[in-house]
């Protein structure tokens, strides 16, 4: 679905001359070992509820979020 509508961004983007940038957000099932498919797929803003809140480390895990970024991007 991301790399759908990825796709579907870049042709509007393409066919309208708009050069606003669109964000791509997931929310729901987040977290360190699902984030990398979901940036590779397109999506560039994450919500990390869950993943976050029963942590007993969460920086750690928006640490590993983070490295994800910028790895693929």
């Amino acid at each position: 679905k991301i790399k759908k509508l990825k796709a579907m961004l870049a042709d509007y983007s393409n066919y309208s001359g708009d050069r606003k940038s669109i964000h791509i957000q997931v929310d729901g099932g987040i977290n360190a070992q699902t984030a990398g498919g979901v940036i590779k797929a397109g999506a560039n803003v994450l919500v990390l509820g869950t993943a976050i809140f029963k942590s007993e480390n969460p920086s750690e895990v928006v640490r590993k979020v983070s490295e994800k970024f910028r790895m693929i991007i």
